[in-house]
């Protein structure tokens, strides 16, 4: 990767953080942008910020996040809501202070 990319790719890392602890991404969905832009970054990112793939892979694979969730008829979707909302309150907080790291970290 250029420095250019990384350049850009640490920009969208910090896009995708700003707007998940501020609550303009879901918890799952930011969580997932995070982790794609840590993935992106390569390996060395995403060893020093495990928790956002850790929550990732904690969510049943049958519970719909994001844009897929308009997808899905809104009884279905509704009534994961609770399984969902469990995984988030496990994470919340681990997820919005890494954010709040990531942030710093990276902004400079």
């Amino acid at each position: 990767m250029t420095p250019e990319q990384e350049t850009a790719r640490r920009k969208k890392l910090i896009k995708a953080a700003r707007a998940t602890l501020s609550m303009e991404f879901g918890l799952a969905f930011g969580a997932d942008r995070i982790a794609s832009a840590l993935f992106h970054l390569g390996k060395v990112y995403e060893e020093k910020h495990p928790i956002f793939r850790s929550f990732i892979r904690d969510i049943p694979l049958e519970i719909p996040f994001g844009r897929s969730r308009l997808l899905w008829a809104s009884a279905a979707m509704l009534a994961t809501d609770d399984k969902l909302a469990q995984v988030e309150a496990k994470y919340r907080r681990e997820i919005l202070e890494e954010c709040v790291n990531v942030i710093a970290l990276y902004s400079s």
